[in-house]
């Protein structure tokens, strides 16, 4: 048995963590899978094996619960300005 695929298990804890809408949602996983693309291959182009670079995109990024929190902080910054 293959063990799951690092991207896809922190998209789908993601998924479980974000408040909001579901196009809020689906804007914020899109955002962070294209930041993880973007630190992958960013850190592939100098020169880390592709399970390195995988590690440490997933270390930069920090755990979802974390990522979630982040998002609904400023979805509530924006909703405060908004009422201003």
């Amino acid at each position: 048995m293959s063990s799951p695929d690092p991207r896809e298990q922190l998209l789908r804890t993601l998924k479980g963590q974000l408040r909001g809408g579901p196009v809020a949602r689906r804007r914020v996983l899109r955002e962070v899978a294209e930041h993880f693309d973007d630190l992958v291959a960013e850190l592939r182009a100098a020169g880390i094996p592709e399970p390195a670079a995988v590690q440490e995109a997933l270390r930069r990024l920090g755990d979802p619960e974390t990522i979630a929190t982040g998002f609904s902080d400023l979805r509530s910054d924006r909703r405060r300005w908004s009422r201003v």
